[in-house]
């Protein structure tokens, strides 16, 4: 009798156990992030981070090439950003990581526009 009862609770804990999906999240999209200077020009030759706010994001970043764009794969949320080696025509506030700072990425984009702004 001892031995039926563990064996159906064991069942029950089995059935309950798969029975629940897991939470799938996207594939990350190849996003073109575009860095402009607060004079209007590109940012190149940056190397910038990008840190996820929200679990289940990743963490992307890039150098920027002569027309301040590099490649990415992230998924969509909210983003803070810094960048590691910046030049004396980016603003201090974005020389290190800050929830201030913010980038959004809307679910299907593939462009990320960042304007710095002094």
């Amino acid at each position: 009798m001892r031995s039926t009862l563990v064996l159906v609770f064991a069942l029950n804990l089995l059935a309950i156990g798969c029975s629940a999906k897991p939470e799938l999240l996207p594939d990350p999209a190849d996003v073109t992030v575009t860095v402009t200077l607060p004079d209007g020009k590109p940012a190149s030759g940056l190397r910038l981070n990008l840190f996820p706010t929200a679990s289940g994001q990743m963490q992307g970043g890039g150098t920027t090439d002569a027309n301040g764009k590099f490649k990415a794969k992230l998924l969509p949320g909210t983003y803070t950003y810094a960048f590691d080696n910046p030049s004396p025509a980016v603003p201090k506030k974005y020389h290190s990581n800050s929830a201030e700072i913010t980038a959004e990425l809307p679910a299907g984009a593939t462009e990320m526009a960042l304007k710095l702004s002094k």
